[in-house]
């Protein structure tokens, strides 16, 4: 057995050539980095079959594969150099579709540990490549690879690095009476104070103190009041410190702002849907005209320019999409980039009850609403143990919120105990007639909202029950927060003290007249602001 593992990667292939379904349920899906870069040959079979199955093609082998690669000359110099014909025959003669789930954990295990190998991670007790062949060494890493799980490994691994911090971090005592934990606290606050990077919405932000690292946030709403969209939103503001300013038609550098390595997984929507969105957040252009490709010459500027924005700042930003989530992939996923790639943000969209979730305790007996509750407190505790942020969504129950109902985790779909263990919870709606009749007194001065936040849950703060009515576009992710009121609709005032400090004399604006000078086939010019 190796890391290069060719008859298993002929098993693999050789299933889904035969019955391409299989990719279909996958709890992660098979990436091209899961087959070695010493096996060229098998990983141009994968790139070949995955995008021939995307196109639709339900029937693969060697002539279809042969007709797919004349459109790529170097990958069919790799496959005639490596007798890709033979190899392919191979793979159909090695592939057991009925068997490709234990071919599939087997290649993500061994995928898993050569990623943790390259990036220097201790594997030891399961890395049967680097012991002598035949020797007692080897049957024990072999017998230990066998009987773990993706979890199992990355545990190890963790709990090796926590052993090392411990030792090296926390000194030989670390034994504290309160006292000295207060002090270390006031330390700490005074060093950096529990304050997150800036979400969006001005009111918001200010209640919650920006994304803030260990915490996790819980949004709910209804199936058209845009809960993924909302969760795009506050990742682009994490990752891009340009945006454009609709009021002042100009984009708007925060030249102070660090950018944070964040996780976007979609449950439901496609990356490129996700990308879609981001793409209008940025631009200021509303999707829908992106879509339809009904943008006038300064709008088409627009979306060059956010283009290259997010482009460099790219490496700040992961997408990942989980179609059949359980408790196992999302933790495994989370993971993986918390310790591999440094990720300090994670929007989880959303958590639902999946077949998989389902499947993963019918044999246990444990209820569906347990289950949910399940994935809800797993996502805590990833916050709280890798000191990261992690928000997440849920349904809400029936049509959505109606206007005089209690907006509580009463409402959530599935299961109420979902909001347990989160540090922050909000109910999100449109605002009805009803809404606006209420708060009439209030809309002259400040404007006329179309959606309220009901902020339920808030375990550190004193604007628990408070309802924040904002204007919101939910094509470009413009979003303004009008006013304040507490649950009976009485109009609240922040304090100063209360809200984040700002500093806008140091943003720097990047004007209509500046866009009309860039020329976009310099991509240099991205530097410029």
């Amino acid at each position: 057995m190796t890391f290069n593992d060719t008859d298993l990667y002929c098993q693999i292939l050789g299933s889904v050539m035969k019955d391409p379904s299989v990719l279909g349920s996958l709890p992660m899906p098979i990436a091209i980095d899961d087959f070695s870069t010493e096996n060229q040959i098998a990983r141009v079979i994968f790139f070949s079959l995955s995008n021939l199955i995307d196109s639709g093609v339900v029937s693969v082998n060697a002539v279809t594969i042969e007709a797919y690669l004349q459109g790529y000359p170097s990958f069919l110099q790799t496959y005639n150099r490596n007798n890709g014909r033979q190899f392919v025959l191979m793979c159909l003669e090695k592939g057991q579709p009925e068997n490709f789930m234990a071919f599939y954990s087997r290649l993500k295990k061994i995928s898993l540990l050569r990623d943790l190998r390259e990036h220097g991670y201790d594997i030891s007790p399961y890395d049967f490549e680097a012991a002598s062949p035949g020797s007692r060494q080897e049957f024990e890493c072999i017998q230990r690879y066998e009987e773990a799980t993706e979890d199992d490994i990355l545990a190890y691994v963790e709990k090796s690095f926590t052993a090392i911090r411990s030792r090296h971090a926390c000194g030989s005592d670390s034994a504290q009476d309160a006292y000295e934990a207060l002090q270390d606290f006031l330390a700490d606050l005074e060093l950096a104070p529990d304050i997150g990077p800036e979400l969006n919405g001005h009111f918001y932000n200010s209640i919650v103190r920006g994304a803030r690292r260990g915490k996790m946030y819980l949004r709910s709403g209804g199936s058209n009041v845009g809960k993924t969209r909302w969760a795009v939103f506050d990742a682009c503001s994490i990752i891009f410190p340009v945006y454009y300013d609709k009021s002042r038609a100009s984009f708007i550098w925060q030249k102070d702002k660090e950018p944070q390595k964040t996780l976007f997984i979609t449950t439901e929507m496609t990356k490129k849907e996700i990308a879609g969105i981001m793409l209008a957040y940025v631009s200021g252009v509303e999707q829908s005209k992106i879509n339809q490709r009904a943008c006038n010459p300064e709008e088409k500027q627009r979306i060059q320019f956010a283009n290259m924005i997010i482009e460099k700042y790219r490496k700040y930003l992961i997408f990942e999409q989980i179609e059949n989530p359980n408790l196992s992939n999302v933790q495994t996923l989370i993971k993986k980039h918390v310790l591999l790639n440094d990720v300090g943000y994670v929007f989880y969209d959303y958590i639902f009850t999946s077949p998989s979730l389902i499947s993963q305790f019918s044999s246990s007996g444990i209820r569906e609403d347990v289950a949910l509750t399940m994935l809800s407190n797993q996502l805590k505790e990833i916050a709280a143990n890798y000191n990261v942020f992690v928000a997440t969504s849920t349904q809400v129950n029936g049509d959505g919120l109606k206007a005089g109902e209690k907006r509580d985790q009463r409402t959530l779909r599935g299961a109420k105990g979902i909001a347990d263990k989160a540090d922050v919870g909000c109910l999100i709606a449109a605002v009805e007639p009803s809404d606006l009749e209420a708060v009439s007194a209030y809309t002259k001065e400040y404007g006329t909202p179309t959606h309220v936040t009901d902020m339920y849950k808030l375990r550190s703060g004193n604007r628990k029950g408070c309802r924040i009515w904002s204007k919101v576009d939910l094509g470009t992710g413009h979003k303004e927060d009008l006013f304040l009121t507490d649950a009976q609709n009485n109009l609240l005032i922040i304090e100063p003290w209360e809200e984040i400090p700002k500093l806008p004399e140091q943003d720097v604006w990047i004007s209509k007249q500046f866009l009309d000078s860039i020329h976009y086939d310099d991509e240099e010019r991205a530097d410029d602001f």
